[in-house]
């Protein structure tokens, strides 16, 4: 009798246990494919207005309008140490699904040159949605017509003229260089936390010149506080067909920055699937072609998931290559 009794109570237990499981396999069946049920945190290295944060902002409009993503997605900027105090941040979310980081020049440079041992590497790639030309510009009322202008000047006087830079790493930093080693000059290069704060110091002639990208400087271009006098490009572009490229001008520089997002390491595979679906259809969006891609005048240049890594892997091999040249390139480049 004893043991029937046992017999009887384990076999409820059990049917209860199933009963459980059933039920719970049910709700997980309701609920469906993974999707955020929080507020995506979106990292941007750079200061507010500039060419990563209008980047950011710009996301996380369209997303929410075009109905990708239901959950707000909050724009925090994180700047200071050249983007390695967002990039440590961003590192130290490991395993979230919900951390978002912008990438720019910085984002390679870092480790490259030994301020942050991760590199691309060791974040969740997300996204690539273009690239990014540096055009070099001046105040509008410079008296530099041309680049000929500016190369003779800072010939006859070495380190006299000023460039405003994002600070050491940024790609105003890198295409700086790239140009002072192929034309022979010496500029003054006057660092700032992020391009919004460049381009000021260029319009209001703080600076002798700066590097933008073509959004930030299309504005202040018809308001008459800026001109561009070249761009670092293979070839002109359609956005700026009267300025020349430093190519054609006779000297070989060409830097064009990657615009991209990231997660941190080791996020969670269902929340990995959810976004780069997101980000498909977010670079398939003819209303986000037009309205952020064209009219910012970003070469078109698309990638979700595994399939950004050569293009991460060719920046950081170009990248690479620059510091190498200089001496300040740490480890070796990606194979």
């Amino acid at each position: 009798m004893k043991k029937t009794i046992a017999a009887l109570l384990t076999l409820s237990m059990l049917a209860a246990a199933l009963t459980g499981c059933s039920k719970k396999a049910e709700e997980a069946g309701a609920k469906g494919p993974w999707k955020p049920e929080e507020n995506i945190e979106f990292i941007c290295q750079s200061s507010a207005g500039g060419g990563s944060d209008l980047m950011a902002r710009s996301i996380a409009q369209y997303m929410k309008s075009e109905g990708i993503i239901d959950q707000p997605i909050v724009v925090d900027n994180i700047t200071g140490s050249g983007g390695v105090k967002a990039f440590t941040y961003t590192l130290e979310k490991k395993g979230g699904a919900y951390n978002w980081q912008t990438v720019n020049s910085n984002f390679f440079t870092a480790p490259i040159a030994g301020n942050i041992e991760q590199d691309y590497h060791d974040y969740t790639l997300l996204a690539v949605i273009g690239v990014d030309p540096n055009v070099l510009c001046v105040p509008y009322d410079s008296p530099f017509e041309t680049f000929e202008d500016i190369v003779e000047a800072a010939k006859a006087e070495p380190g006299k003229y000023s460039i405003s830079i994002g600070g050491a790493g940024s790609s105003g930093a890198c295409v700086t260089i790239m140009m002072q080693q192929e034309v022979g000059i010496e500029l003054n290069q006057i660092p700032f936390e992020g391009g919004a704060d460049g381009l000021t110091a260029v319009m209001g002639g703080q600076v002798d010149m700066g590097w933008q990208g073509i959004a930030e400087l299309v504005g202040p271009w018809q308001n008459k506080l800026l001109r561009p006098i070249a761009i670092a490009e293979e070839s002109r572009v359609d956005a700026l067909p009267d300025i020349p490229t430093l190519k054609e001008l006779g000297y070989d520089v060409v830097f064009s920055v990657p615009r991209a997002i990231v997660g941190p390491p080791d996020m969670p595979q269902e929340a990995y699937e959810f976004y780069c679906d997101a980000f498909d259809k977010l670079n398939a969006s003819e209303k986000w072609q037009k309205e952020y891609i064209e009219a910012n005048y970003i070469i078109p240049r698309t990638a979700v998931g595994k399939d950004c890594e050569i293009i991460f892997k060719d920046f950081h091999n170009d990248t690479y290559a620059l510091y190498d040249a200089m001496g300040l390139a740490v480890g070796e480049a990606v194979q």
